[in-house]
């Protein structure tokens, strides 16, 4: 369900700035942890290939700890720019931090 869309005035814009600097640092610092565990569990797909799902396999729990993590970071950075859109911003660039704020200008 998409929120209502919400009108800001320029003032409100720039008030809600320090506080999307702060949730896109914490984007960008997830972002980078979740690239490390992707290549973790990358190379160890490509070292073990199938036998990665095993229980015998000696990276076995390794693999399933990356992914784990892997999948709490991703949800995090969800999370965090699900609050963004519940705010009724929109997110063009999740890497770059560019967003959108709607606003009426004139008749428009």
């Amino acid at each position: 369900m998409q929120p209502a869309v919400r009108y800001y005035t320029l003032a409100e814009a720039n008030a809600k700035v320090p506080e999307l600097e702060t949730r896109f640092a914490e984007v960008a610092r997830r972002m980078g942890v979740a690239q490390e565990l992707n290549d973790q569990v990358n190379d160890l797909e490509i070292v073990w290939g199938a036998k990665l799902l095993n229980a015998s396999c000696p990276e076995h729990r390794a693999y399933l700890e990356y992914k784990g993590r892997l999948s709490a970071q991703e949800s995090a950075v969800g999370d965090l720019l699900s609050a963004v859109r519940a705010d009724g911003i929109e997110v063009k660039d999740v890497h770059t931090g560019l967003i959108d704020f709607f606003a009426h200008r004139g008749a428009e």
